[in-house]
């Protein structure tokens, strides 16, 4: 019988040649993404949106209520997504400029001693010129015969280097003096309209972005909440049953409709003479998608028997710039209430369509659905009625 002490002894060993049999647990931490990551993933999540449903906004009256429930809890989530991978993108954006104006601001009022280097390589130019002079005078001095023919052939040669040297050397002076001025130049613009204020405007114009990114967000969630009590006639999505069959909803009382929402048919479907008018884009959290909030939009049509005809003018926020379109239109009505247009823009050289849907309280969905060229980005805005003068 073994002893207590060699039983301890025993339990110690097993446990510990058994040690290595037990997996540890090792802490992985994730390393932040780098700006282009960053900008890669949100741009991936914007066109990973913008293709997911496009038709969502003209679908949402007139489709299975429960269907477009999903569509809409869908496209709000990745809606949701692209925004926060906005946000981070933007919040490193903030961080590498403020890096970068550090960076500038540490190197500010470093110059190049450009008075000093000169004087190095003219002096250095005199010594050459000086050593040349040397060398013509030997070589002036022997004897032009052939005992001393070698001597003079190596004495030209070191003639002409020393030449190429002064030519090189000549060259570095005249490029001094370019720099030397170029930097005068900066001074001089410096002082007029100093870097720290354009630095500091830049800074303020993505911070604007980042914070306006975080208002955005709860604007689409809102919107994307009040898309689905719409096609419920103002009503929770939770009323509407499992099984209910693909009705037209009811629109919701005045009192219950959102401040802003795309067209509504409460006053019957529209005719096609009801297409001819004016309108125009108003300010609205909830009334368009796409790159950005439309600066201006502008739309006129004509009704003329069976087609449409009229013209499209906008300024609409891009990728990273704001885009000015001046599209011309023709089509015709396709169903009650709704028309596709054909449009022709000459700057840039391009074609496309767009879709109109006209409700009964006069205000206008318009949605850009296929273009020939990327300049004219996809997106909608809702338009009302433009107000006689």
């Amino acid at each position: 019988m073994k002893s207590p002490a060699r039983l301890l002894l025993s339990g110690f060993l097993f446990l510990f040649a058994a040690l290595p049999l037990f997996p540890q647990q090792r802490k992985v931490v994730a390393d932040p993404p780098s700006l282009g990551e960053a900008e890669r993933d949100y741009r991936n999540a914007q066109q990973e949106w913008l293709n997911a449903d496009p038709n969502l906004e003209a679908d949402f009256l007139k489709g299975n209520p429960r269907e477009i429930h999903n569509r809409i809890t869908r496209s709000a989530a990745l809606k949701d997504e692209m925004m926060q991978k906005k946000a981070v993108y933007l919040d490193l954006v903030v961080a590498h400029f403020a890096e970068t104006r550090a960076r500038l601001s540490s190197a500010k009022g470093v110059d190049l001693p450009i008075p000093e280097m000169r004087q190095r390589l003219e002096a250095e130019q005199t010594r050459v010129l000086s050593e040349i002079e040397r060398l013509d005078d030997l070589i002036r001095d022997f004897s032009q015969d052939d005992l001393y023919a070698i001597v003079v052939h190596n004495m030209n040669a070191e003639r002409a280097q020393l030449a190429e040297v002064q030519l090189s050397l000549a060259k570095q002076i005249r490029s001094l003096d370019s720099i030397g001025n170029a930097q005068d130049a900066i001074k001089r613009i410096e002082a007029r309209d100093p870097l720290d204020q354009k630095l500091e405007a830049i800074s303020k114009v993505w911070e604007q972005e980042r914070e306006s990114v975080r208002v955005q967000r709860e604007h689409w969630k809102n919107y994307y909440a009040e898309m689905s009590r719409e096609v419920d006639g103002g009503k929770s999505p939770a009323t509407v049953a499992s099984n209910s069959p693909a009705v037209n909803p009811v629109p919701a009382p005045a009192s219950a409709k959102p401040r802003v929402t795309p067209p509504t048919k409460a006053q019957g479907p529209a005719k096609p003479a009801d297409f001819e008018g004016k309108w125009v884009y108003t300010s609205s959290p909830n009334a368009w998608t796409g790159f950005g909030e439309p600066v201006r939009v502008a739309l006129e049509l004509h009704y003329s028997g069976k087609t449409l005809s009229g013209a499209y003018t906008a300024r609409l926020p891009g990728r990273q710039d704001v885009r000015d379109l001046d599209l011309t239109l023709s089509g015709e009505v396709v169903s009650p209430g709704k028309a596709v247009l054909r449009w022709i823009s000459k700057t840039p050289a391009a074609r496309g369509e767009l879709t109109v849907q006209l409700g009964g309280d006069r205000r206008l969905l318009l949605e850009r659905t296929t273009s020939s060229d990327t300049y004219v980005p996809r997106g909608m805005e809702v338009l009302v009625p433009q107000q006689a003068p």
